[in-house]
């Protein structure tokens, strides 16, 4: 982790942004490559597969929980709002005998009974021998949230099968045993203080269709997320761009599809890798010649640059190669800027800063890489923008040395979010679709910030707040000393989860969802003791990013963007908004001294759930803003007469008693 210095520092009255969007677009003309599944080999002192479902003396360690360390290596696509808080992260692993799916959603208003996940598997390839699967697994039967372990199963699974492209899928009139019961092989984490739910899935690999999917080396596969929201549902799929309409209905195409290999290692030729970036390799160059998260313009311009003109901002970005080499100017960045908050990558307002040009002669307006970046190296782009006088009035830049007599009022704030896409030379592929990280440091007791949310408009906008460590003043007066740890209650709050019915599956066999051990579950002596489950010692846990890791002890604000497409979908016969996310935005928050709280508004937007969901309509112009207050609540000073008027009393009754003690 970074420490909080120089740029970093809110100590230096500068507020950060370090709002990247990077979209890295693969030409069309290029082969589709595979996601060649990594073997599960697992970490020091403990190896193989991840396990939650077997408590057997004899087995891998049992690990129910969607952090088991041996995830790590797995392959891993992020689908949502922000590379640093992604909505949606999905993993894949497997061994000889079988296939491990993941799928973990840390951004979901409802949590309730209209989540889905469509999982498409073709074992030899699109319509080949054997025809396709599709599982549609329902994780709740509720509209609540609650926090179990062990795992329940989910509360639905289907299975359907079809001969091929534009073939009916047909529902199984039973499912295969390998999902009977699905606790089985399929299991959901629903966590109410942590913010997230998850289902992981096991897939025996098996010629007997009642044991498995006879998955070849080679196969293709797809799957589709249907979060809910009270004003519609979101999409999140693989690959990206999957219709889900289609796949709600009767049929897919071959297209929607992604090749797997279960026989090469990730490195092999043909195998998905290539050219990515992260958030905290992408911003501006600061006066150490170093590539630091984008900053306010006041902060990254330099003025005395011999330009001649108001001054100048060298955009940097470190591309990461993780597949062959890459030659010299080979790798292209163009650099966009927009408004603090949210702007849709397609139809917001991104003001296009250059156009990448190799060939040009000057080194510092190439925003090219210099040089070749070998197998596990990072590049290095840099483009040198010299603002014009009426560029550098365009935005509201504090103190400034630029005279703009006779210049439009500025209309861009001095804070800004920057969008990067990189292209390249032909045979070179960028697997990070989008990754983005729209955060900024601030100070509190008060801070407010406007934000703009821009699309094409007319259109709704559905915004949803989520806070982390920032917990509501107490009652009593008193907390934690600058917050305390620990992921706050999510909408639903009021759930009882001692009332969570049981689901179909696990009531037939006569266990309910909650299978806690504590209930007193009987074992025989192969099983481990029925206990609450500790990870065990000396394991490295599963790696976080940077903003995982600050948002697991940080006061964490965040705002998701999500705008309504126009489109409706079909989920059992009831149509919903089809709603798409845009780019999150949000605040890392400091606060020195005791605090009892915190308070936080949305201003600008009609709020439909308090303090959490909020409708936005943004005009025709396209732009509409919102304003965040967040207050730090400190203690009152009420405690203070109390304690004072005490001693004042003990003090006349001392007095009282002296003088009595003297009197004759």
């Amino acid at each position: 982790m970074k420490t909080r210095s120089g740029f970093f520092s809110p100590e230096n009255g500068v507020l950060y942004c370090a709002a990247l969007l990077i979209a890295c677009l693969l030409p069309p003309l290029l082969v589709a490559q595979d996601v060649c599944i990594p073997d599960d080999v697992g970490v020091p002192y403990l190896n193989g597969n991840p396990n939650w479902w077997d408590e057997t003396l004899g087995a891998p360690e049992y690990w129910p929980a969607s952090d088991d360390p041996r995830w790590r290596g797995a392959f891993v696509h992020t689908s949502g709002g922000a590379a640093a808080s992604e909505h949606v992260t999905f993993r894949t692993l497997r061994n000889a005998t079988e296939v491990y799916m993941a799928w973990i959603v840390s951004v979901d208003p409802l949590y309730d009974d209209q989540e889905y996940i469509y999982l498409g598997l073709a074992p030899n390839g699109v319509g080949g021998a054997g025809g396709d699967v599709r599982i549609v697994i329902r994780p709740f039967g509720d509209s609540g949230s609650s926090t179990v372990e062990p795992l329940p199963a989910p509360y639905s699974v289907q299975f359907l099968t079809r001969t091929g492209p534009g073939a009916a899928w047909t529902a199984a009139a039973a499912n295969p045993d390998w999902l009977t019961p699905a606790e089985e092989n399929i299991a959901v984490i629903r966590n109410i203080s942590a913010q997230f739910w998850a289902v992981l899935m096991r897939i025996p690999i098996d010629a007997n269709a009642d044991d498995g999917v006879d998955l070849a080396t080679s196969f293709d596969f797809w799957f589709a997320l249907l979060v809910s929201h009270s004003s519609g549902s979101v999409e999140y799929d693989y690959p990206e761009g999957l219709n889900a309409l289609t796949v709600s209905g009767s049929t897919d195409q071959a297209a929607d599809w992604q090749g797997a290999r279960r026989d090469l290692a990730p490195t092999a030729p043909g195998c998905i890798q290539g050219i990515t970036l992260a958030w905290s390799d992408i911003g501006t160059v600061d006066a150490a010649g170093d590539c630091v998260p984008a900053t306010t313009l006041s902060s990254s311009l330099t003025v005395d640059d011999g330009s001649g003109g108001p001054g100048s901002v060298i955009f940097c970005a470190r591309p990461q190669n993780d597949g062959g080499l890459v030659g010299a100017d080979d790798v292209r960045a163009t650099f966009r800027l927009a408004n603090w908050g949210s702007t849709d990558r397609t139809t917001g307002t991104w003001d296009t800063i250059n156009t990448p040009n190799c060939a040009d002669s000057d080194v510092g307006k190439r925003a090219c890489n210099p040089a070749a970046i070998g197998t596990g190296a990072q590049g290095a782009i840099t483009y040198q923008w010299d603002l014009t006088t009426e560029e550098a009035c365009s935005y509201d830049v504090p103190s400034h040395p630029v005279d703009c007599t006779g210049e439009d009022p500025p209309t861009k704030d001095d804070h800004q979010c920057m969008l990067v896409e990189l292209d390249g030379a032909p045979g070179i592929t960028f697997p990070i679709s989008s990754v983005a990280r729209n955060m900024n440091f601030v100070e509190a007791s008060t801070f407010v910030r406007d934000a703009e949310i821009s699309v094409a408009g007319p259109r709704d906008v559905y915004l949803f707040v989520q806070t982390d460590n920032m917990p509501p003043p107490r009652s009593d007066g008193f907390g934690a000393d600058g917050g305390s740890a620990g992921r706050d209650t999510p909408v639903d709050a009021d759930y009882d989860a001692a009332n969570e019915p049981a689901s179909p599956a696990t009531a037939a066999i006569g266990v309910t969802a909650s299978r806690d051990a504590a209930a007193g579950r009987a074992t025989d002596s192969n099983e481990r003791p029925n206990q609450p489950f500790e990870p065990p010692a000396d394991v490295p846990a599963l790696q976080k990013g940077e903003f995982e890791a600050l948002r697991e002890t940080e006061p964490t604000y965040q705002v998701h963007v999500f705008h309504d497409t126009g489109e409706v979908i079909n989920i059992d016969g009831t149509e919903r908004k089809l709603l798409k996310p845009q780019p999150s935005f949000g605040y890392f928050v400091d606060h020195d001294g005791p605090l009892t709280g915190w308070r936080h508004t949305l201003a600008g937007a009609e709020e439909i759930i308090p303090g959490r969901y909020y409708k936005l309509s943004v005009p025709a112009s396209g732009k509409a803003i919102v304003t965040t207050t967040i207050e730090a609540v400190e203690h009152g000073l009420w405690w203070f007469w109390i304690v004072l008027g005490i001693l004042i009393l003990l003090l006349i009754l001392v007095v009282v008693y002296a003088l009595r003690q003297s009197a004759p």
